[in-house]
């Protein structure tokens, strides 16, 4: 994948891009299946009880479809979160959208931030946080430990490659203009998530961290 130019000038050099989501096995057609499934299962076994006269159990059972239907209901309504992280040679921008539709943004220095993981020696990576004058934003909750560890090695990545182009700025401003073009560049990937969803953990508003 090549670098996504977003206007003239190394600055907007994208270096890293991606949308992080829940991942969700069962689609909408399969969860209409699975539920005509359990429905049909349910209705079959209760129809024996019914014709002996015992009807209440007609009612247990409906209780258990609808508590059945509201769970999936509930996890397809989490999925809709998400969050945006994108690395350009000077910021980091982090966007969380909950699943109501709640927006938190956070913007970091690539000079001053610092991605922090949380290792486990036989689970993996467990916690992945971008530190900034003394404040964590945890990112990527809901991902699980292999995506996490992809997720914190391309990042890892772009921010190197950001403070690399600060500090060839910074030693150019000593020495004259330097080209644009000589910026070097991070290719990148999009990243998806194969783990389950957990609640939303960001806050409202928006920050910015230098």
């Amino acid at each position: 994948m090549s670098v996504e130019v977003l206007g003239a000038g190394p600055e907007n050099l994208r270096l890293f891009s991606a949308r992080l989501k829940p991942h969700r096995s069962l689609n909408r057609r399969n969860f209409r299946v699975l539920m005509g499934i359990f429905t049909g299962a349910s209705i079959c076994s209760t129809l024996p009880f019914v014709l002996l006269g015992a009807w209440p159990v007609a009612g247990f059972m409906g209780i258990d479809v609808a508590i059945f239907y509201f769970a999936f209901r509930a996890s397809f309504r989490a999925a809709r979160a998400y969050e945006d992280v994108e690395v350009t040679f000077f910021e980091l921008m982090l966007t969380k959208v909950s699943a109501e539709g709640e927006r938190a943004e956070w913007r970091f220095n690539p000079a001053f931030v610092r991605l922090e993981r949380e290792e486990d020696d036989e689970f993996g990576t467990q916690r992945l946080a971008l530190v900034s004058r003394g404040k964590a934003v945890e990112i990527a909750a809901f991902l699980g430990p292999a995506d996490k560890a992809d997720l914190a090695a391309d990042l890892s990545r772009a921010l190197a490659e950001a403070r690399r182009a600060i500090r060839q700025k910074m030693a150019a401003a000593t020495t004259g203009p330097v080209s644009r073009f000589s910026v070097p560049r991070l290719l990148s990937r999009p990243h998806t998530s194969h783990a389950c969803c957990t609640p939303f953990p960001g806050s409202r508003g928006s920050e910015t961290l230098r």
